[in-house]
């Protein structure tokens, strides 16, 4: 699942985060993904790549996404760590021009996020 503030995918569940869901419940909403067959074995590969905390989420006990046995392949276990690691980029990091065109149209892509799989299996294709 995927939870959004104003449309906006939240890639950390943070207090701050938190404390203004308490406060205004209305301005957030929660997505489930359902990702199976070609799509599922690259985010699995895609994920043992970047050393997420797992390739694959256990399947609870209400049922959201399509099983593959007891589990569940995440497109949020890809994508949550490279907007993290996007995010905690220095800050001159973050503005600098002086980075290829694909690393620019790549850190765009990322900063601009909105819709996980989007990003994962069109925008960041279209990035690079």
């Amino acid at each position: 699942m995927a939870l959004y503030e104003n449309g906006s995918f939240v890639a950390r569940l943070e207090l701050p985060v938190l404390h203004r869901f308490l406060r205004n419940p209305d301005l957030f909403s929660v997505k489930t993904y359902v990702i199976s067959g070609a799509r599922a074995a690259i985010v699995k590969y895609f994920s043992a790549l970047l050393q997420a905390s797992a390739e694959l989420v256990k399947h609870s006990k209400r049922p959201t996404k399509r099983r593959e046995g007891n589990w569940v392949a995440s497109i949020l276990r890809v994508v949550s760590p490279l907007l993290k690691r996007a995010q905690n980029l220095l800050f001159y990091t973050q503005k600098t021009k002086q980075v290829s065109k694909r690393a620019l149209a790549v850190r765009s892509v990322l900063f601009a996020a909105t819709e996980p799989d989007e990003l994962f299996f069109s925008d960041l294709l279209q990035a690079v």
